[in-house]
């Protein structure tokens, strides 16, 4: 029979890790059993790793939380660091996890709920425990229990830091980016390395995963964020988007704390019965009532003003006696110009000598003379010289198009003999102008002369 320290008797062999084996053992003063553990041999001597294993058992017999593996007494046994813990008579998560595979959501957020109220009590310890992973999640008759406090830094110690500098701790394939890159541990790598756990638990393997463990925490580090739902499209939106927002690369991006981070999970997975009635609070959609009227702003306005307006209903044909005043007038116009184009063609055939000199009277009849020093000229008998009163003008087709009210200004051409007498400069041979009476210069109208009575 072993005893250490003599009290704890060593019984049957639990098993062995990295550092240390563990051992049943019995009270025999309590008259318990308990679990005894003991660093290796091997590596015993080390000064480094024996104060390690020491203040891991200082650092977890300062914890006292029912989720937490309970440290009672420690001490050395010959050269050999002991500490006694807690016996948890259960696998680990890890045996667990190999047995059953994916975890149902109900029993996967039983476990990490009472994971993160370990970590809260840990926390609030100021004690990052940095190696978060199944082998160390205990499964017992009363819920789940978190032990191995062996790499555990305590944040409010004061002293050396027993980690070596670019020294790597943890596992990797549950290590936060920032501390595979060699920036310290936080509270929120203790949630980074939470979740995957959680992760493995729902999709039956861990996000990342790779042969060389390097490479393996590099890729925390680099690549991106595989998809949950995928994997399990039958999770709650809410578990997915707090895992994925506890799995951020920056860990400024992830929840505050563990106690944060139970919360989200809670209400993500809908086990909370408040959390479901204030979520369909949320969305619940309210009664609109019958909104104002908004008034036009000045764009509307102004393509308001511009709407075509429907015509109001034509007048009867008898009731427009203007049209066929407008009519009368257009045609006389028409005649007008006529008349003018048929002087202008004579004046151009008559004796070059002469030239027409137009006299405007002060009476509503006009009628040009012509002086001349040569013989007067024979009547020619293609066209009148000169205006009757009342002309009887040639019926001509009426225009489709408004009338011109002014006769052509372009000049006839010149006549091919030279003139008895030369005319000013700038004259040449004008169109008969018709006189308005009342206006001095005979200024030009379409207008006809009044009919006398």
């Amino acid at each position: 029979m072993h005893l250490i320290a003599d009290r704890y008797e060593l019984l049957e062999s639990l098993g062995s890790g990295g550092m240390a084996r563990v051992h049943l053992a019995r009270d025999t003063v309590l008259e318990r059993r308990l679990a005894i553990k003991l660093l290796r041999d091997d590596i015993g001597a080390d000064p480094t790793l024996r104060e390690r294993f020491l203040r891991e058992a200082r650092t977890a017999g300062a914890l006292n939380h029912r989720h937490i593996v309970r440290v009672y007494d420690a001490g050395l046994d010959g050269a050999t660091p002991w500490m006694a813990m807690e016996l948890v008579e259960g696998p680990s998560l890890r045996e667990r996890m190999t047995d059953v595979g994916r975890y149902p959501l109900a029993d996967a957020q039983e476990v990490m709920s009472q994971v993160l109220q370990a970590l809260q009590a840990a926390h609030d310890a100021d004690v990052v425990h940095r190696d978060i992973k199944p082998a160390n999640i205990l499964l017992g008759a009363d819920g789940a229990k978190l032990g191995d406090f062996g790499i555990a830094k305590s944040l409010g110690t004061v002293g050396a830091d027993l980690t070596q500098v670019n020294q790597f701790l943890g596992t990797p394939k549950y290590t936060a980016p920032e501390v595979a890159t060699g920036d310290p541990a936080t509270r929120r790598s203790d949630l980074y390395s939470a979740a995957v756990v959680f992760w493995e638990m729902l999709a039956g393997e861990p996000p990342y995963d790779h042969p060389n463990p390097l490479t393996l925490a590099m890729m925390h580090r680099t690549d991106p964020l595989p998809s949950l739902a995928q994997a399990r499209p039958d999770l709650p939106p809410g578990v997915v988007a707090a895992l994925e927002a506890t799995l951020a690369k920056d860990p400024q991006q992830r929840p505050s704390s563990a106690a944060a981070l139970e919360s989200m999970l809670t209400a993500g997975s809908g086990a909370d019965p408040g959390a479901a009635p204030a979520a369909l609070a949320a969305t619940q959609v309210l009664p609109t009532s019958p909104a104002a009227p908004v008034p036009p702003t000045p764009r509307e306005q102004t393509l308001i003003a511009q709407r075509p307006v429907a015509p109001p209903p034509a007048a009867p044909r008898g009731s427009r006696p203007w049209g066929v005043l407008l009519l009368v007038l257009v045609l006389v116009g028409a005649a007008a110009v006529a008349f003018a184009l048929a002087q202008r063609q004579d004046v151009g055939t008559g004796d070059p000598g002469a030239t027409p000199t137009p006299t405007v009277e002060g009476t509503p009849e006009v009628t040009p003379t012509a002086t001349a020093t040569a013989p007067a000229p024979v009547p020619s008998t293609s066209a009148p010289t000169s205006v009757p009163t009342e002309p009887t003008p040639t019926p001509t087709p009426a225009p489709t198009t408004e009338a011109p009210t002014t006769p052509p200004t372009t000049e006839p051409p010149a006549p091919t003999t030279e003139p008895t007498s030369t005319p000013a400069a700038g004259d040449g041979p004008e169109l008969p102008v018709i006189g308005r009476p009342g206006l001095p210069g005979g200024s030009s109208s379409t207008t006809p002369p009044p009919e006398d009575g």
